[in-house]
């Protein structure tokens, strides 16, 4: 909602200071976030439905592409036909409701096309200039059109990313770590993963998402990476063990995983600090142990 009312901001500053135009109003609003629809995922389906005076209604799905492009259309035929300004002498000089919806989907689609080249959306391959590269989500990728092969035979004829793709994806993770978009960082990884499960990103590029993400407080993103961590690297895993069962035992209550997790460390290569550290969080782990809010233990 606050991205909503921002845009809507954007969209009134052209009126200010003039009598001679009206004001976009939430009708504009619209069209701008319908235009972003159509940037952002223009191939999935809207449920529709018609209805006809007291028959029962019929529904059907609607690409968002052809369901907004119609709308924006029948907004400028409307326009063309003479109605882009009042006839009624009281109303003369201010634009009308065509104009200013054409106005809002203008606006609407430029904040879209700034905000996908941004990196601010996480569209999952649907957005028009993933359809215009030729992408497609990974479910697009199974074959539900009456095919008879298996799961397995489709998945394994896809294509192995080359070198010059997975340098791009290691190369995408870094912009946005350095962007500090911790969370996007982080499903940017798993879609790599997804896409490649040989894909391997290096061990430092790993650890400064995890630095990131703890930074930014983002418990949900933060542990499953550190568990990918210690599932691909050994080098300094006794520290990122140490901060996982700090944060299952402040921000997750799991104490019986993080003694868990403690368990593993080998504390005769531990710093004299670290090794302080690890007694604090196995005293408090085991202090708080019935206080377990999940008692699942998982092989981290």
């Amino acid at each position: 909602m606050l991205g909503v009312g921002q845009r809507e901001v954007l969209e009134q500053m052209p009126m200010f200071g003039t009598q001679q135009v009206g004001s976009c109003g939430v009708s504009a609003v619209i069209f701008g976030l319908m235009m972003m629809a159509v940037t952002w995922a223009p191939n999935c389906n809207l449920k529709a439905f018609f209805c006809w005076r007291y028959h029962l209604p019929t529904f059907f799905d609607i690409p968002i592409a052809l369901f907004c492009l119609g709308m924006v259309f029948i907004q400028f035929l409307l326009m063309k036909a003479g109605v882009a300004f009042h006839s009624f002498p009281s109303e003369a000089g201010y634009l009308s409701g065509p104009a200013l919806h054409l106005m809002g989907a203008a606006i609407g689609l430029g904040v879209a096309l700034a905000m996908l080249r941004l990196g601010q959306v996480e569209t999952d391959r649907r957005d028009i200039f993933s359809i215009i590269r030729g992408a497609s989500p990974e479910d697009d990728e199974i074959d539900f059109h009456g095919r008879s092969s298996s799961l397995s035979q489709q998945l394994a004829e896809r294509e192995s990313p080359s070198p010059m793709e997975s340098d791009r994806r290691r190369h995408e993770l870094q912009q946005l770590v350095a962007s500090r978009k911790g969370p996007l960082a982080w499903a940017a990884y798993q879609r790599c993963l997804a896409d490649d499960p040989d894909w391997r990103s290096e061990s430092i590029d790993l650890l400064r998402l995890i630095g990131l993400l703890d930074k930014q407080q983002s418990w949900d993103d933060a542990i499953p990476a550190m568990v990918e961590y210690l599932r691909l690297f050994d080098e300094r895993s006794d520290a990122v063990r140490i901060q996982l069962a700090s944060v299952l035992l402040e921000h997750a209550g799991r104490p019986t995983q993080a003694q868990h997790v403690l368990a593993k460390i080998k504390p005769h290569e531990l710093s004299q600090d670290q090794l302080v550290r690890l007694q604090q969080l196995v005293a408090q782990a085991r202090q708080r142990e019935q206080e377990d809010a999940l008692f699942v233990v998982e092989d981290w």
